[in-house]
C-alpha cells in the first residue's frame, strides 16, 4: 500500500516500460456496515460484443474487524472471503461474513433513515451498474490503444 504520490511514482519507475497497472485511491471514510467495511458481490455476464447482463441478486461481504485507518490488519480492510476465512473473527458477526441484500436494506433503513441512502434499488443499484459498465468500457481494446 502506497500512501503518497511520491511513493507511487517511485514504485512505477521500477516497473517495466509499457506495463499496465491499476492504481486506486483508498477511501478513508467509507460507508460502513456496523462499523466494518463491506463490499457488494454481484454477477455480470459480458458477451464478446460487450453486451452486459446483470444478475439482480447478490450479497454483501463484510470484514471481521472494526474499521480504523490506524489498524493495518488485513482483516479490517479487505473483505475477500478467501482471506477472511483464516481470521479469528470469521463468522463472528454474520455467518460466512455475508448478508443478503434484504438484510443490508433493513440495516440502511434502521441506521440511515434520515438520509437519502436508504433505498438500495434507487441509489445503490444503478450506481453499481454504472461502475460495472465503466469498468468494461475501460478495458475495451480501443481504449487501451491496442
Amino acid at each position: 500500500v502506497l500512501k503518497c504520490l511520491k511513493s507511487i511514482h517511485a514504485s512505477l519507475e521500477k516497473k517495466p516500460p509499457q506495463s499496465q497497472w491499476v492504481i486506486q485511491k483508498y477511501i478513508e471514510r467509507p460507508l460502513l456496515y456496523k462499523e466494518r467495511k463491506f463490499d457488494i458481490r454481484v454477477w455480470v455476464f459480458v458477451t464478446d460484443t460487450l453486451e452486459i447482463f446483470f444478475y439482480k441478486h447478490g450479497y454483501i461481504r463484510t470484514s471481521s474487524e472494526t474499521y480504523s485507518l490506524d489498524n493495518n490488519k488485513k482483516y479490517v480492510h479487505l473483505t475477500n472471503n478467501c482471506l477472511q476465512v483464516f481470521g479469528d473473527g470469521y463468522g463472528k458477526h454474520e455467518p460466512g461474513n455475508t448478508l443478503s441484500f434484504d438484510e443490508f436494506k433493513k440495516y440502511l433503513l434502521e441506521e440511515y433513515s434520515a438520509t437519502a441512502v436508504t433505498n438500495f434499488e434507487e441509489h445503490i443499484g444503478p450506481r453499481r451498474e454504472t461502475l460495472i459498465m465503466d469498468t468494461v468500457m475501460a478495458v475495451r481494446k480501443d481504449n487501451l490503444g491496442a
